[in-house]
């Protein structure tokens, strides 16, 4: 098997899996529990919260876990607008990028209906790259709430987020970005990025499915909106899922282990042999965003001449998993709301294959894999082209 589907989730390691097993037996305490068992589990969500802390160079007390990137987008969005109302003048806009993860144009979306805010969608550029200009046009208009992505789970194009930040701090609007793909790929540090709020998500990284976190920098207008019974230091209600916590935090130290040994380099040169061997084998190949910087893991690719389901479905035959564009959409026809923003055109859209290699591929599995989409690719156009010719084979003889 090769997996380069990374983008859309990760297995968990064996140390992960280790992790996680005692807080599913026999240390089941609530972490909340002022006795033995509830303090073993309280000092365990402690200690994954330093780690995740720690790779991200952010405080632990900044650190408040939720149950994965899309509660941590709409968390810091909410909380964001809560922050607002309470400590400043009312809200009355909120700006985006066009190619944000629909967890944040939903998010965004519920947040406009019911409190009348007007909601600007940044365009981009053909790279992708988010334009600075009418992100400022928005921040003069009035923006109090920004939320663009570091980097873009479809294209693995990387936003000048440090930019984006000083103007956001010119203009005192509060700055959340979903760093959901750009963890583990990218070097991050929450405390020099400038940003009020990051997401992030623990499956992305080898950790468990249904934990991540909302890092919110200490002192910025931020109010909790999932109360309850006083978790997280009062930031996020309910009872906390201390195995996934487990995993999250043994994830992140691996995480660190790796990236320390040169993952970022090892990443890099993988896509890039894939990139370079797809243009040298296959005529019609297009890398989306090639001219900006972005994730090494990475590769959107537009074929002509073919539908990325039916390369897919092929692959899938053989063993390899690579996908369309978000898991989130993957099972749909219509076209990427990311690739349609950057002026790709319907078939373009159709005919694009994200591929995003991890920690589980090598050069050899990267060699593989252009070689069966190659081969697919080619048997494909072939096909498509009898097609062709007996469809105009069918028409002469009706005229005649």
């Amino acid at each position: 098997m090769i997996y380069a589907d990374h983008n859309s989730t990760t297995a968990c390691s064996a140390r992960v899996t280790a992790s996680m097993i005692p807080y599913l037996g026999e240390r089941f305490g609530n972490p909340s529990s002022s006795h033995r068992l509830g303090k073993e589990a309280g000092a365990e969500v402690e200690r994954a919260r330093e780690s995740v802390a720690a790779l991200l160079n952010a405080r632990p007390s900044e650190v408040i876990f939720t149950s994965g990137g899309t509660e941590s987008c709409l968390q810091a969005l909410f909380g964001a607008f809560l922050g607002k109302n309470t400590t400043d003048a009312a809200c009355t806009a909120i700006c985006t990028s066009a190619i944000e993860h629909v967890a944040v144009h939903h998010a965004v979306a519920t947040l406009a209906k019911f409190n009348s805010l007007e909601h600007t969608r940044l365009p981009v550029n053909e790279s992708g790259v988010v334009c600075l200009s009418a992100l400022e046009d928005a921040l003069k208009a009035g923006a109090g709430i920004v939320s663009i992505m570091y980097a873009n789970n479809e294209t693995g194009v990387i936003s000048p987020m440090k930019e984006i930040a000083a103007l956001c701090q010119q203009y005192s609007a509060f700055l959340h970005t979903d760093s959901v793909q750009a963890l583990g790929k990218v070097p991050l540090s929450f405390a020099d990025l400038g940003v009020d709020a990051m997401s992030v998500s623990g499956h992305k990284i080898g950790g468990p499915k249904g934990i991540g976190a909302l890092i919110v920098r200490e002192g910025s207008p931020w109010e909790p909106y999932v109360t309850g019974g006083g978790q997280e230091s009062g930031r996020r209600g309910g009872t906390q899922a201390v195995a996934l916590i487990a995993g999250f935090g043994e994830a992140a130290r691996e995480l660190s282990e790796k990236l320390q040994n040169g993952e970022i380099d090892r990443l890099r040169q993988i896509r890039d042999s894939f990139e370079k061997g797809l243009l040298e084998c296959l005529s019609g190949v297009t890398v989306n965003g090639a001219s900006a910087e972005r994730l090494v893991n990475t590769s959107s690719v537009s074929i002509s001449g073919v539908s990325a389901h039916d390369v897919l479905a092929e692959l899938s035959e053989k063993e390899m998993y690579c996908s369309a564009g978000s898991a989130c959409k993957s099972s749909s026809m219509s076209p990427s709301h990311v690739l349609s923003a950057m002026g790709l055109s319907l078939i373009e859209c159709l005919g694009t294959i994200r591929v995003s290699f991890g920690s589980t591929n090598s050069l050899e599995d990267a060699g593989e894999l252009l070689e069966a989409i190659r081969e697919e690719v080619v048997a494909l156009r072939k096909k498509q082209e009898k097609s062709l010719a007996a469809l105009m084979k069918k028409t002469e003889g009706n005229q005649q």
